[in-house]
């Protein structure tokens, strides 16, 4: 790792406008997260069947048709953009400077994908409703600048750049809240270079302004916001790479929050989920690292107090981004998790007490970057939509794959729309 970090410095030093860029990729899914990824041959592939191992060897996830998508998405955000009750998808593309727009048709297809371009290599966003006109607009990291751009949306999955924001050094993930409870939105942003948190105040006319920088762990990773103590202000809980902790800090419902309490989760944590996976009322956290298992569960005291970690799942997979859902509709929450080294998709079935059943590993052809969830066919099961490695090492074509759920806690075979930017 530190020789890494010596080697990126002599290099951006010796040639620093043409290094920016690549190091500052680079940094965000080698460094932190100490991952190797394996190259691809560039050509589209597709999974013939579906076999489940439970905390074994890994078996092939479900038939999939693969969306050409350009370089390497790395966020996928699921809401409904145009204002028809059906989920449209939007993605990030750092290597290309993209964002694609999908809009599903609520059979589990999708339209051509709109491309907007961007400037300097979008690596996350969130969406939320930032000037109040009733339409979903995004905000868009914009890692090599060094800032947030405020995207507005025109209700028909259209968006407009309204304006940038400076954050802290190499932005790297954020999270919409009300961080001074005037009913307009918030952002707060995780800053992988500054070991900080920026909190950017909404207008509510899609301005936001920065409030102030925290001070965190060491390579912050992820951020979420939740009310950890239940005094009615919102609070951030934020994993740190470098330093295998979760910092919380509690708001003071006015946009400013106390210094970081920092608890123990294991090496390289990574992402960070907030749900209630004991049913207690309390929230609890869902955080994903390198050793001990796929995650680890924190559960919550609602006084922002937490549980020592918990591991589930096998260990050694390279877990990445995480996210939460009902994968089998009992009620109960559980975890769908990518393993970027192995290739693998893990999901762990949730008891409703806080405790999760063995890891059902499934395999991808591609390396998995980053999933969400999603009812991208409206029969109120979820589904599956996975961001994939694709190409020679972050310059080739990717895909995202769609896997349409069954309810049961399986996925079965997807639809696919290319997405290939064509000039």
């Amino acid at each position: 790792m530190r020789g890494f970090n010596r080697l990126f410095r002599i290099l951006a030093r010796r040639h620093e406008k043409t290094m920016k860029k690549l190091t500052l990729i680079i940094m965000s899914w080698l460094l932190w997260a100490n991952l190797t990824l394996a190259q691809g041959s560039g050509s589209r592939r597709s999974i013939d069947r579906m076999e489940t191992s439970i905390e074994g060897a890994a078996a092939p996830l479900a038939r999939s048709v693969d969306y050409s998508a350009g370089a390497a998405p790395r966020r996928i955000i699921v809401a409904d953009f145009d204002r028809d009750g059906k989920q449209d998808v939007a993605a990030v593309n750092p290597t290309d400077n993209t964002l694609s727009i999908l809009l599903g048709d609520g059979t589990g297809g999708f339209g051509a994908p709109k491309h907007m371009s961007l400037k300097a290599s979008p690596f996350s966003a969130a969406a939320g409703d930032f000037n109040r006109d009733g339409k979903l607009d995004l905000a868009v990291i914009q890692v090599a600048a060094d800032s947030v751009s405020i995207l507005l949306g025109d209700g028909r999955g259209d968006f407009v750049t309204a304006n940038a924001v400076p954050v802290g050094a190499h932005p790297i993930c954020l999270a919409v809240g009300d961080f001074n409870r005037d009913a307009k939105s918030d952002l707060a942003v995780a800053n992988l270079a500054s070991d900080t948190v920026s909190i950017l105040l909404g207008d509510g006319k899609g301005g936001f302004s920065l409030n102030a920088d925290l001070p965190v762990g060491s390579h912050p990773a992820c951020v979420t916001v939740a009310d950890f103590n239940m005094d009615g202000t919102s609070d951030l809980a934020v994993s740190n790479g470098d330093s295998y902790t979760v910092s919380i800090l509690f708001g003071d419902g006015s946009g400013n929050f106390g210094a970081p309490a920092a608890l123990t989760v294991g090496h390289a944590p990574r992402g960070i989920e907030v749900h209630d996976f004991n049913r207690d009322g309390n929230p609890d956290l869902a955080v994903s690292n390198i050793s001990g298992g796929i995650a680890a569960i924190l559960l919550g005291d609602g006084a922002g107090g937490f549980s020592a970690p918990t591991h589930y799942g096998p260990a050694g997979l390279n877990p990445w981004p995480l996210t939460v859902g009902d994968f089998n509709r009992d009620g109960k929450p559980d975890l769908v998790v990518s393993n970027v080294g192995p290739r693998t998709v893990s999901i762990l079935l949730g008891d409703g007490t806080g405790g999760f059943g063995p890891a059902a590993i499934f395999a991808v052809e591609i390396p998995p970057l980053s999933l969400t969830v999603g009812d991208f066919n409206c029969d109120g099961k979820l589904d599956l939509i996975v961001s994939n490695i694709g190409g020679s090492f972050l310059m080739g074509p990717a895909t995202l794959s769609i896997f349409l759920g069954d309810g049961k806690g399986s996925f079965g075979s997807a639809t696919s729309i290319d997405m290939t930017v064509k000039n």
